[in-house]
């Protein structure tokens, strides 16, 4: 999309361009999943009419209590909830562009389809997450055996494109509650509950007792999850990995490998491997020949916890990243 076109753009269009184009910028029902949750709910769903109601926040500054909040109802169709936290998550702050790039690269790289596709402008970004949008993560999907209630998490939408800190608390909750391992949260995080009714999305209380991991919805949610995590496809539940002519590379959530292919007449005194500065790169050079030329890694990895070795006629090099998370990909192109 040329600059001026990016330029004209209205919000709802600049909103669906970032989106088409792997930012997460989700609405509440992105996330709704399938199967029955996308039913009708019940004639007779009914919420308690009161002006107000409470929801949970999870600072995630670990000296800051945890505190039950109250927010206004708004009876317009929608979740009240999003729409109240979003404007905390604004910051004007500039947002860096290698981190937005990587961040927007491993979304892309996840999408079912990118042809032809480019990763949005900073600048772009920039001038959307100004204002601040909070994105609602489903814990607990609606559906006729819960009643059509929804638990949600509560999360800047470009918190990880901010390099916020993490949310150990909100990620240790999502964990031990709902039973969804490996979510990252960056930045302040908000717990709220909705149903769904014949009406639209209303908002109901959600207190200090619902975090607890023997709370009614929880116990159903972890069940869930489980039952879908056994019908997953094996390859789906697998980590990305890839191979070239030269090197297979494969990870774990904290570490990463790349086994090389050198042949049989190497010793360690012909290989050198080398990380770049402060992590960011990797190369693989044998007998005089450079086999690895990874300039930029799509994520920084720690040079003094990372090491090599000679197995048969391959180099393994072991490496341990800075950040614990999945990479869509060896190399930031």
């Amino acid at each position: 999309m040329a600059a001026v076109e990016e330029e004209t753009m209205t919000h709802e269009e600049r909103i669906a361009y970032l989106r088409s184009r792997g930012v997460e910028m989700d609405l509440v029902y992105d996330k709704s999943g399938g199967g029955n949750r996308r039913a009708p709910p019940r004639e007779d769903a009914v919420v308690e009419s009161t002006k107000e109601f409470k929801f949970v926040s999870i600072p995630a500054d670990v000296t800051k209590a945890m505190t039950v909040e109250t927010a206004p109802r708004d009876y317009r169709e929608g979740d009240s909830l999003k729409e109240w936290v979003g404007p905390r998550f604004g910051d004007a702050g500039l947002l860096d562009a290698e981190v937005c790039e990587r961040e927007t690269r491993g979304q892309l790289e996840k999408m079912a389809s990118t042809a032809g596709l480019a990763a949005p402008k900073t600048a772009t970004i920039q001038e959307l997450a100004a204002s601040g949008g909070a994105e609602a993560y489903p814990l607990s999907q609606p559906s006729e055996e819960n009643g059509w209630e929804a638990i949600r998490l509560y999360v800047d939408e470009v918190g990880s494109l901010r390099q916020r800190p993490r949310n150990p608390r909100a990620e240790r909750f999502a964990a031990e509650a709902a039973g969804l391992t490996g979510l990252r949260v960056h930045g302040d995080a908000y717990v709220g509950r909705t149903m769904v009714t014949p009406h639209g999305i209303e908002n109901l209380d959600f207190l200090r007792e619902d975090l607890e991991p023997r709370a009614p919805w929880a116990v159903a949610a972890r069940a869930t999850h489980a039952k879908e995590f056994e019908t997953m496809p094996s390859d789906a539940k697998e980590m990305k990995r890839g191979t070239t002519n030269t090197y297979d590379w494969s990870q774990t959530a904290e570490d990463l490998e790349v086994s090389v292919k050198v042949g049989s007449a190497v010793s360690k005194k012909t290989v050198r491997v080398a990380y770049g500065a402060k992590g960011q790169s990797l190369f693989v050079d044998a007998n005089g020949e450079r086999l690895v030329s990874v300039p930029r890694l799509f994520a920084r990895i720690a040079p003094d916890d990372s090491s090599w070795t000679i197995d048969g006629d391959r180099v393994v090099v072991s490496m341990e990243k800075v950040d614990a998370r999945e990479w869509t990909a060896l190399e930031l192109l």
